[in-house]
This record gives structure tokens, sequence and C-alpha cells, in this order.
């Protein structure tokens, strides 16, 4: 096994170069303005976003990631016990790339002769469904050559040995994340160079190299400890431990086989995963997917390089960070009923909005102006629990978003008046006396889940929240007004069921949204071990069930921080008409889409951008992420509010499902 050179990671460079962009370092504030400021109309982005992806020159080693991260990786197989690692991790929440050799798939052609191939073959080979039940786990395949052919040098094989096992891959991998890593960490110049123009495999994102946990020729690592120094696999766990810091600051890619590297013997590798992976989570470490990286993108992303100021309004320059009443408000919504979307909020004036223009291949949002002088702070808004609750939908079926929000007696509704041209109502009007304070919804708890959404068809907006019992209703009536409660879900997502479910991080994340494409309202709301959701059966929903195989789990870091958690959202990124659930992760955006039966893995959609390290992290910016359409195309975008005024992008053309 040749000895690699390591070789820094240049998506580090990328978060240096960050750091000296607009978009991770913003001019000093200046002083706040009046919130009925109306800056200039501002620029936008090229519609078209751009999708490419490249081996780099260097290897990638994950040092990008945050300290606590880590990305875990298998070399070798498919093996006797690799799928015994891979249910395995499933059951702790672990994503985990495997980068697999073709040669032992049944049906592989001879080794390569003329090549540096060393597969060791053993007497079991394995059916190419073996890739398909990996990724249902929840993790990925990658490319380790077809027959474990070193690479350094460029010989005459590489790229048939590259493009012989991608061909079978490419059969399996769902999200168009193609990754490889080379036998024996082996990379050169003339390699890259070799590789780089394919059109077929220099697309792929690579080549992954590791950091933790070391060198292979020392003992800290599971070759080195395994297969040369042969200790046990407890004693490997101790070794590898020693070289991890206690304090959860590690960071990086681990390296790790399914199987020996010169033996078909695995059962020390799964023996070593169930030791090891436990004891680095108990040490408060984080896993995340290899596209967690800085750079290691697919092409189905959001365009940071794109990334820009489409407005002033609702940056800190102009007062909207003095509450989160006030950027806790930002709403994407048509309130005009013409399918282009307006960003609003609610202001110290009342509500305000930009629109979306369209100029050539260009985009943007127009100057702001108060649409509604209702919900103003000086009518006593300014409490998060009141002036927070702002949500628009359409509560009269005249295609035109309306606006509610919450209040110590009930909830008040101002509603559009477009087709009039008159434009808003401007007194709001009570709509219900139910969720009011003295009924027991004054607590964040309540009514930060409160939602409006038509859940039983009728083109009206309801209303709905979280109470202690469950999901309860209002239906809108169709001469105004909301109905009484009725329960909608008794049995779960109350704190009755779970009183864990009282932490903000898992009740305030109440969505609403078709997840399994039959057009109406399904619920969901995060839980510790992840996304639950519940399917709408008219009149009531149905039992609840895990829906995103352990990620967004507290164990996925998404219970400590508004930021993330306070970001969740459904919404039909693909445009395939099933919602997917999206979030802004400390590592990027991240959308798991819905196949109509559950939500895939997650994937990364920015991994530099919209990050913890790019400084997004605040609550006061990253939990404001909006994700739609604003250009009424087949592609979501995304939008989030920073210091200077909200930032937003086009979504790559390979985000439409096809």
């Amino acid at each position: 096994m040749p000895r690699p050179i390591p070789t820094r990671l240049s998506p580090l460079a990328l978060l240096l170069a960050c750091a000296l962009t607009p978009a991770c370092s913003e001019p000093a504030p200046a002083a706040h303005a009046p919130f009925d400021i109306i800056p200039p109309a501002d620029g936008g982005v090229e519609e078209t976003a751009s999708a490419s992806q490249a081996l780099s020159e260097h290897q990638i080693d994950g040092w990008g990631l945050p300290a606590g991260y880590l990305s875990l990786t298998y070399d070798d197989g498919p093996g006797e016990g690799t799928l015994e690692i891979a249910r395995f991790l499933a059951t702790r929440g672990v994503p985990a790339t495997f980068f697999v050799n073709g040669c032992h798939l049944e049906g592989a052609p001879p080794a390569d002769s003329n090549g540096t191939g060393s597969c060791i073959r053993n007497e079991s080979s394995y059916p190419h469904g073996f890739y398909a039940e990996l990724i249902r786990l929840g993790h990925r395949v990658g490319n380790h050559t077809q027959d474990h052919a070193v690479v350094t040098g460029a010989p005459p094989n590489t790229l048939y040995q590259l493009t012989e096992n991608q061909r079978t891959l490419d059969a399996f991998i769902e999200d168009q994340v193609r990754l490889f890593r080379p036998p024996g960490n082996g990379w050169s110049d003339a390699t890259w160079e070799l590789v780089k123009d394919d059109p077929y495999v220099g697309t792929l994102l690579g080549p992954i190299y590791h950091t933790v946990p070391g060198p292979a020729s020392r003992p800290e690592h599971d070759y080195g400890c395994l297969e040369q120094v042969h200790m046990s696999s407890a004693e490997c766990t101790d070794v590898m431990l020693r070289h991890v810091a206690r304090d959860g600051s590690t960071h990086g890619v681990v390296q790790l086989h399914d199987r020996r590297p010169t033996s078909w013997e695995t059962r020390k590798a799964v023996s070593l995963t169930k030791r090891l992976i436990p004891a680095l989570q108990e040490l408060g470490y984080t896993f995340v997917p290899l596209d967690a990286i800085p750079g290691v993108l697919g092409p189905r992303r959001f365009d940071e390089e794109a990334l820009s100021v489409w407005t002033h309004e609702f940056g800190d320059d102009v007062g909207w960070d003095v509450a989160r009443s006030h950027w806790g408000s930002l709403r994407f919504a048509d309130l005009q009923g013409d399918g282009r979307l307006e960003l609003c909020g609610r202001g110290n004036t009342g509500v305000r909005c930009v629109s979306t223009y369209h100029l050539g291949r260009r985009a943007g949002f127009t100057s702001a102006r108060t649409y509604t002088a209702a919900f103003s702070d000086a009518d006593g808004y300014l409490p998060d629990r009141y002036g927070a609750t702002l949500m628009f939908g359409d509560l009269d079926a005249d295609g035109d978003d309306d606006i509610c929000a919450r209040y110590r007696d009930g909830v008040y509704c101002v509603k559009s008046l477009w087709d009039s041209g008159v434009g808003f109502q401007q007194v709001p009007v009570r709509w219900t006396r139910d969720f009011s304070d003295g009924r027991g919804w004054s607590q964040e708890r309540y009514w930060g889940s409160l939602r409006l959404v038509d859940v039983d068809g009728d083109d009206r907006a309801d209303l709905c929240g979280r109470s202690n019992a469950g999901i309860v209703c209002a239906r809108a009536r169709r001469r105004g007004g909301f109905g009484p409660l009725e329960g909608w879900l008794d049995d779960d997502f109350g704190d009755d069921d779970d009183s864990r479910l009282r932490h903000l991080s898992y009740a305030t994340t109440l969505m609403f949204g078709d997840i399994d494409g039959d057009d109406d309202a399904d619920v969901c709301m995060r839980k510790p071990l992840g996304i639950y959701c519940a399917p709408n059966l008219g009149g009531r929903f149905g039992a609840t069930r895990l829906w995103s195989g352990r990620r967004f789990s507290d164990r996925d870091d998404w219970r400590r921080r508004r930021s993330s958690w306070g970001s969740l959202q459904l919404v039909d990124v693909d445009g395939d008409g099933d919602a997917d659930v999206c979030g802004r992760a400390v590592t990027g955006v991240v959308c798991a889409f819905s196949n109509g039966e559950e939500f895939r893995p997650y994937q990364h959609l920015t991994n530099v951008e919209l990050s913890n390290q790019a400084g997004w992290g605040a609550d006061r910016y990253g939990s404001t992420m909006q994700i739609g359409r604003l250009n009424r195309d087949a592609v979501a975008d995304v939008c989030v509010r920073r210091r200077r005024g909200v930032w937003c992008t086009h979504g790559s053309s390979a985000l439409a499902a096809h």
C-alpha cells in the first residue's frame, strides 16, 4: 500500500477567500435609520446558476469542516461485514461513504492484467443490489477504482479503472453526488492532468483524503492497527481515540476499511466500528456527509458564487435587528395572486414588503413599501409572542394571500383587497378568540407553532398550532372568521404525549406541506430522532412516523441553535409535487427530498456560503432563511437576512426533478 503524500485541502482556502468577500465579511454597521426608509431597487443575479464540479488538483482532507465535525468513510469493500456496518451506522444516525471496488461484484470482468490492480477476491461475490441497500440505509457509494488499482503516476489503465467502476455506481446514485478516492490515497500531478479534462470521470468529486485517524503507516490508523500490528478491535479503538481530541475539537475526514485491506476477513472491522463510533459520539462529535466539506458539492445546489444583496430593506442598518418580532417575521408570500413572491416582514410601522422583478435574465427585489399599517409596534405587536407570529395565507380563496397575527385576546387578520385596487385592509379584524393568552397560548412552545394552512382542501387557509394535547386547527369560514378548535392529531406532537417536546427546538418546528403528492397538507415536526410526519386523512391526521431516517436529529446537531432548527421548512424544492424538508445547518443549506414515502438523506445545496463559518450562524440571520420560486420556474431559490439586507441566489437547473 503506497504511502500518501498528504496535501492541504483546497476548500479551506475557499473559506479564507470567503472571509474577504462581501457575502462573508460585511462593512461596519451604519447608524440605524427609520424603518420606513426606502432604499433604491437593488441588483439581482442571473437566473441560470452554474452547477459545475470537477476533480481537484489536491486531495481533500476535510480540514474545512467545523471543529467537532467528522465525515466517515470506508474503503475496499464491499465485504462480508459491509452491510452489518452500514446497518449499525443507520441506527446511530451516522452517514458514511463506502468507497468500493467493482471487482467484488458478481459478473465483474477479470482484473486488469496491464495495470496495478490488487483486488483481493474472496469466494463470495456480491450482487449489484448491494449498492442499492447501502443507499437505502442512508449512505453513499464512491469510486475506489475497479480493481483497487493504484493510479499514482497515471498508469495506462487509469481511465479504465475509474470509468468501469463509475458506470456501475451511476446506476444507483440518487443525488448526483459522485465521489472518488484513489487506492492507497495515491494521487499525483500526472494523474490529475490525465483525468481532469475527461468529460465523464473528470467531473467526479475528490480525490477524498483523510485527517483522522492519521497516516496509514501508524498504529492509530485502522490499516496499521488491524493489518500491521494485529491488535484486537478493542485495543485499536483505544489507540485511535488517543489521537482524537477529548474536547470534541478534531475535524475532518475519517478513513476506515469495511474489510481488511489485504484480506477478505472483516469481523475486526465490524467490531471496531461498533466500538469507535459510539465512543466518538459520546465525546460530542457530529458526523456529516462528505458534501458538508466546503467545495465538495454536487450539481443540485444553490449558486454560491451568485449570492448577493437583493435588497437593503430588512437589514440591521435600517433597524431590523432590534427585535425578534421584526426579523423573526420575515416570510415569502404571494400577496397579489400573480405567482410573483413578495418578501414581507413586520416592522415598527406595519407590514413591509419587497416584490420580485424580472428584467431579461436578471431578477431581484423592488424598493420596499408598507403594505398595511396593521400589526405595528404602536398597536402592541412588539412583543415576540405577538409580532413574531405574523402569517400569510389565502383566507377567502381569492388567490391572494392575506395576513394574520396573534394578539393577547385572539388572532387578528387583514384581507387583501388587490382585486378592488385598494391593497390591504388597514385595520385588523379579530377572526377568533382562540389562541389567546387567556386560553393558554402565551408560551412560545405554543404560539411559536401557529401556521396558516389549508388542511381541509377548500382553498381557504385554516389556522393550526401545537397545543399541549396535540395538533388543533380552526377552519376558515366562508363568510369570514375561524370556526371552533378541532383536534386533528391527539396522540402525538403534544406535551402530554412527550414532555421533551416542550423544548423550542421541537415545539416550534411544526410544518405543513404535501409530502406524499395527494394534494392534501400533511404535518411534520422535529423530534429528538429527526423529522416525524403524519398524513392528512381528511378531517384528521393519521399516525406519525419517522420520515427523515434520523437526519435533523439531536445527534445531527439540530437542537442547540435557533439558527438551525428555526430555519426548518417544508417546500417543494425540485418541482415534483412533493414537499421536501430543508434547513440551514451549521455547514450550510441542506434539503432532504421526498419520494412520497420518506425523506431521502439530506444533501448540501451550499457548504461555503450560508454556513456558520461564513458568518450566518446568528439567530437573527440564519433562522430567517426562506426558500421559494422567485422567478416562477421549476427551480427553487433561497434568501437569508443579514446585516446589510437580504441576500439571495438561484438554484441550479439540476435541482429540477427529472
